[in-house]
Parts: C-alpha cells; sequence; structure tokens
C-alpha cells in the first residue's frame, strides 16, 4: 500500500488524463448526449459553449431521462444471475 502511495503522489493529472476528450456543445439533448456516451463508451462527456467548457453530463445524470438500451438491459440481467460467457 505505502508503494501505491507513493505511486499516487507522484503522478500527475497531465499523466492520467485523457488529452482529447469527446465533448458536446451546450445546445445539444439528452439523447444526443446518450449516444455519444454509448458511441465513445464513456461514462462522462464534457460539454462546451463555444470552445469552452461550461459543465459535464455523466451517465448518472441521464438515467431518468432515457431508458436502458435493451443490450445493457441484457447485460444486467446476465450479470445479476451469475451467468458467464463460455
Amino acid at each position: 500500500m505505502a508503494q501505491a502511495s507513493r505511486t499516487l503522489q507522484a503522478l500527475r493529472a497531465e499523466d492520467v488524463m485523457t488529452r482529447h476528450p469527446v465533448t458536446m456543445d451546450i445546445t445539444g439533448t439528452v439523447q444526443d448526449a446518450a449516444d455519444l456516451m454509448c458511441a465513445a463508451d464513456v461514462r462522462h462527456i464534457p460539454v462546451v459553449e463555444h470552445g469552452t467548457l461550461v459543465g459535464m453530463l455523466s451517465d448518472r445524470d441521464l438515467r431518468s431521462y432515457i431508458p436502458p438500451r435493451p443490450e445493457r438491459i441484457f447485460r444486467e440481467a446476465v450479470r445479476k444471475q451469475g451467468f458467464a460467457k463460455k
């Protein structure tokens, strides 16, 4: 644990950050955000206005607005039942 702590203290944000994140414009819809998250396989999207960061959207922000996709429902059901791919 001490080694991990030293490693974390030595790392800087720039060492682990995503340099060119997928972003969306503030005028985009919630559906646009959900589609973008699925396509880019990310859970957070920076929201920009004229190239300036104005906020962040997360998958949690969208949950109450967008029903889950069928493949996600299936994956979750499989996970809960303890089934594994063979």
